[in-house]
């Protein structure tokens, strides 16, 4: 365990190495309970199917100087995660919507994922294919110079192709590290005006964390979520206390940005309704941003429900 923590700092350390990251990617402070939104290895990992929303509000309130209008970020998610008993161990669907000002961007990806166990552990690789949708609104850009003639004031739309790719060790000692790849085709988004590169650079995130029990009802939960385009870098840091498995709570830090509270609560029976709140509480440039930010985490289990191998067959007395 001692040998596994010690190359956890070893890695993440490594990573913050390169210079400050500028946040043009999408970021959730609830990162933790949902790392396949990062890494398409996390879908062959998870031992039930699941269905996971959330909803973040940047800048609670911001409304610009112009108009009044807004332009605070603002972003919606909704997951699906299966397990299956075959060729490969996981098969998902993640639809993003992402909001900033007059651009939107509609991000539908499907991650698969293989798994396999050894001595140490269970490994698991994956790929996430999907697509970005993104819409500029002209009507909302506000030129220096309105007959600047390459500046549109059109609704355009324009769809590229995406990829991303992953791996994840999750250690017989509660110990997991994952590092992932996105936006590895690029998209350019252009608008057909030759003055304009708007590319999506690769990126990278490594999610890292292990479970420290701390007694029968308390377990300590620290992780680390570092992303960088090898550019810049900017991290996560946290610290949940899950309680007796049924509720949450902790604190995490986003450098350069905010820090965060983040509670949570489990219904029903086995747990199966997940319920998380998230406020940030801006630390840095305060004079260009709102205090807050929000962010819901929700998430439902679907007990027994696997693509492939045996099926769970249930009757009045018996489950076999």
């Amino acid at each position: 365990m001692k040998t596994m923590k010690f190359w956890s700092i070893r890695i993440a350390f490594l990573i913050l190495s390169v210079s400050s990251f500028g946040q043009n990617d999408i970021l959730f402070s609830h990162y933790m309970l949902n790392p396949s939104f990062y890494n398409p290895a996390w879908v062959g990992t998870e031992p039930q199917a699941s269905v996971t929303m959330q909803f973040r509000s940047q800048w609670l309130g911001y409304s610009s100087t112009f108009d009044g209008s807004g332009g605070a970020p603002n972003t919606q998610l909704v997951s699906a995660i299966v397990p299956v008993k075959g060729i490969v161990s996981g098969l998902g669907a993640i639809i993003v919507n992402d909001n900033i000002g007059p651009v939107n961007d509609l991000n539908i990806q499907f991650p698969i994922s293989y798994s396999f166990r050894t001595r140490r552990g269970q490994y698991s690789v994956g790929l996430m294919p999907g697509f970005i949708h993104r819409t500029l609104n002209g009507d909302d850009l506000r030129p220096n110079n309105p007959i600047d003639g390459s500046i549109t004031q059109n609704r355009e739309s324009l769809t590229n192709a995406n990829l991303g790719a992953g791996f994840v060790f999750n250690s017989d000692r509660n110990f997991f590290i994952g590092v992932s790849a996105s936006n590895l085709l690029r998209p350019a988004f252009d608008f057909a005006l030759e003055s304009s590169d708007n590319t999506l650079e690769t990126s990278f995130a490594a999610i890292s964390g292990f479970n420290y029990y701390f007694n029968q009802d308390i377990v300590f939960k620290p992780s680390v979520l570092v992303r960088t385009d090898l550019d810049s870098y900017t991290f996560d840091i946290s610290l949940l206390a899950d309680i007796q498995s049924r509720a949450w709570g902790g604190l995490s830090y986003r450098r350069a940005e905010a820090l965060v509270f983040l509670v949570g609560y489990s219904f029903l029976p086995n747990n199966r309704l997940k319920v998380g709140y998230a406020l940030d509480y801006i630390l840095n440039e305060r004079e260009a941003k709102q205090a807050t930010s929000q962010e819901v985490y929700i998430r439902y289990n679907l007990s027994g429900f696997v693509f492939g191998g045996k099926k769970e067959v249930k009757t009045p007395r018996f489950t076999f």
